[in-house]
């Protein structure tokens, strides 16, 4: 049933609430200033529950059965604190508005499940209507078909299984309007009764007077009467006024001050039965204060304002808002959301453009992938090429050690090969040489020094080829060895014939491994 509570708000966020059984105030936010010491000591405020609580019984006894309980049904609404993306950690806020009397148990449930995991919620926050709202927070990972609800339960509603009876309420409201330099402009103080001022404070007078003209006026006279009775009640008045205007420049940066900067997303949604139309929504989050401007440019021009686009409270002192516009979108267009808050330099800015056709896509991707293929493959040969090394050697158009004459090679039958040693370049050889292609040995890679290297072989390898040919050159084609990066050992072939003649070989140069 409606119990004792206590809070301080600045404009419509809470800024405190006090903890009657603890007798101690609780920020809101952890960052907030500690409560002055020595002002509005929990004394006074546990006196101001007793007239609560008294007034209440006498009054209910008086007016029960003539006077019917206020009573607001509460609107919920629930939306997320950030726009929602499949698979990543958001909150999903239920802000419940309209409460009256502030008795309400909020829960939740997932797919009709019952969730009770993380749920966090806020006290009773007071509206400048004399009712109440209250938040309540599920952390959530939202994946695809998750249907969450946030279930209600107040006082009078019928499948509710928490009722109350004479539920009449009664508090104490005070409030005062501040200058731009933080000094107070005025100050309220009223006892309210069933959602009806009964008693105002007139601050000049000093006074209580009478401020209800219905069924109440003739108890508010005397309840007024009684209060002026003496100076106790009008001292706390006068305390609290006086705390209303020192609270003001201790709090004045964090609350008038304060600056939270926005956050921006685009969401856009294709609208069906309709070419090329897209739904665009501007999701603007989690700024303070709560006055924002929000703009859609179409290739920098403006084109819709979200001059009356609901501003919602997540209840932690932030704030957001959406603007959506329906665009028919051509390629080559901009669409601009353009967000101005007092904690910016510039406005921010998020762009959305049309994206390429689904046939379009599918060319572009096959295109990026035929040209990737391509340059593996390039890089690939020039790999291999820059692989072949220089082996330096005796001189051109000869071998080394026992053979035939110049221009032959060592080894059995004809061949057209390359022979071990230093190579001169092209040029045309002569005579039989065992063998038409490349001669396998222990070639060493790369090196360019005196030992065997690409395209030079330590001993007689039988390589197959079509018989004599026009040259063969000690070095100068690719002899693949052991260790030369080619395909090791001998190469079956045909047999004698005319072999291919120029084979290159390069020497007298610097080569770099790649």
């Amino acid at each position: 049933m409606p119990s004792l509570g206590l809070a301080l708000t600045f404009d419509a966020d809470q800024l405190f609430w006090f903890d009657f059984p603890r007798s101690s105030w609780t920020p809101r936010l952890p960052d907030l200033p500690s409560w002055p010491p020595g002002l509005e000591p929990p004394a006074e405020l546990l006196r101001d529950a007793t007239l609560c609580q008294d007034l209440r019984r006498s009054l209910t006894e008086r007016v029960t059965g003539q006077l019917p309980e206020s009573k607001g049904i509460p609107v919920a609404d629930v939306f997320p604190m950030q726009p929602p993306v499949l698979g990543e950690a958001n909150t999903l806020v239920c802000m419940v508005g309209n409460i009256f009397p502030p008795a309400v148990e909020i829960s939740w449930q997932l797919d009709g499940v019952p969730v009770t995991q993380g749920v966090t919620h806020t006290h009773y926050t007071p509206t400048a209507d004399l009712a109440f709202v209250r938040f309540s927070y599920l952390p959530v990972m939202p994946a695809a078909g998750d249907v969450y609800a946030c279930i209600v339960t107040h006082e009078g509603d019928n499948a509710s299984v928490v009722t109350y009876w004479g539920a009449f309420l009664v508090h104490v409201a005070s409030s005062c309007p501040l200058a731009t330099n933080g000094s107070t402009l005025a100050f309220s103080f009223t006892l309210v009764f069933n959602k009806n001022p009964l008693v105002c404070y007139e601050p000049d007078a000093r006074r209580f007077a009478p401020c209800d003209w219905g069924l109440l006026r003739p108890y508010a006279a005397v309840l007024a009467a009684i209060l002026n009775n003496g100076t106790d009640w009008v001292q706390r008045a006068e305390t609290r006024r006086r705390a209303c205007r020192d609270l003001a420049p201790q709090f004045w940066s964090s609350t008038v001050l304060r600056r939270t900067p926005p956050q921006l997303r685009i969401v856009s949604v294709p609208l069906p039965n309709t070419p090329n139309a897209v739904l665009l929504t501007c999701h603007v989050w989690g700024f303070y204060p709560a006055e924002v401007t929000v703009l859609w440019l179409h290739n920098g021009d403006v084109v819709a304002t979200g001059d009356n686009a609901e501003l919602l409270p997540d209840g932690d002192w932030t704030y957001q808002t959406q603007v959506t516009l329906t665009v028919t979108a051509k390629v080559g267009d901009t669409f601009t959301c353009s967000v101005q808050h007092a904690s910016l330099d510039r406005p921010l800015l998020e762009d959305w453009g049309p994206g390429l056709s689904p046939g379009l896509t599918v060319k572009v991707v096959a295109a990026a992938v035929i040209m990737t293929v391509g340059l593996v493959v390039f890089a690939a040969g020039a790999f291999s090429y820059c692989r072949q090394a220089p082996a330096p050697g005796p001189g051109p158009g000869s071998c080394p050690g026992p053979g035939p004459g110049p221009g032959s090679c060592p080894g059995p039958g004809p061949s057209s090969g390359s022979c071990p040693g230093s190579g001169s370049g092209l040029g045309p050889g002569s005579g039989p040489h065992p063998g038409s292609g490349p001669s396998p040995g222990p070639g060493s890679g790369l090196s360019p020094g005196p030992g065997p290297g690409l395209g030079s072989g330590s001993g007689p390898g039988p390589s197959p080829g079509p018989g004599p040919g026009p040259g063969c050159h000690p070095g100068s084609g690719p002899s693949p060895g052991p260790g030369s990066g080619l395909s090791p050992g001998p190469s079956p072939g045909p047999g004698p014939g005319p072999g291919p003649g120029p084979s290159m070989a390069m020497h007298d140069h610097t080569v770099t491994k790649l």
